[in-house]
């Protein structure tokens, strides 16, 4: 619930002032005058992982806005003329992380954020660079390419050598455990052993939740660009 009521509040344009006014963590985070780049997706989508990595390369100290998971961040960086980047990933496999990653979330909940995220940004796609999870992971220089390219930006590739991999591992790691200690395996945003398969997770969906999960995979499909 508490989630659900942050984001309405973040995808209100007037609360969202009011709210990245008075929180010391979004006025860190907010999208706003003097940031480089928003860098942000629906959750448990590489998020985390593009964020490091974005950082391991560009450790000038650059104002980045990311992680706030609303659809409102990415219109505003459109109004304000700032770079977007937006991840996005196959809804089965956010579904199946993200289960895990809240015990408490129900499938319904996490596959219409997803929607309403990918519904608010739709509109925006020629604005900004798709970034999907496969990409992100694998080539995330190109990404950054293709942001330079884009925008006009100037901002230092990922080379994804093995110590840039490592280091990022180990800031991934450390911020698990610092958020969530006794189930940082669970909630760490990179693969892990100690987390079941999304196929195990995905087949006790209901009727319901499975035609959610395939409109889902649809609103992706049109995102990335694939019908």
């Amino acid at each position: 619930m508490r989630a659900r009521v942050r984001e309405f509040v973040l995808d209100t344009p007037v609360l969202d002032s009011l709210y990245n006014a008075v929180s010391p963590q979004l006025r860190e985070q907010r999208v706003a005058p003097g940031v480089v780049l928003v860098l942000d997706g629906f959750p448990r989508s590489g998020n985390t992982y593009a964020r490091v990595a974005f950082d391991h390369a560009n450790p000038e100290g650059h104002r980045v806005s990311s992680h706030l998971h609303v659809a409102r961040a990415i219109h505003r960086a459109v109004e304000l003329g700032i770079p977007a980047v937006v991840v996005v990933r196959d809804p089965a496999e956010v579904l199946a992380s993200a289960l895990q990653y809240d015990p408490t979330a129900s499938a319904l909940q996490v596959l219409r954020g997803y929607q309403r995220y990918y519904r608010g940004v739709m509109p925006l796609r020629a604005s900004v660079v798709v970034a999907p999870f496969t990409r992100v992971v694998s080539d995330f220089g190109s990404v950054i390419d293709e942001c330079n390219a884009r925008f006009g930006t100037s901002f230092n590739r990922y080379e994804a050598t093995p110590e840039a991999e490592a280091a990022v591992r180990t800031t991934i790691e450390a911020a698990a455990e610092l958020l969530v200690p006794d189930r940082a395996e669970q909630v760490v945003g990179r693969p892990s052993s100690n987390r079941r398969s999304g196929s195990h997770v995905l087949e006790a969906l209901s009727a319901h939740e499975q035609a959610e999960l395939e409109e889902a995979r649809r609103l992706f499909e049109r995102f990335v660009g694939r019908s």
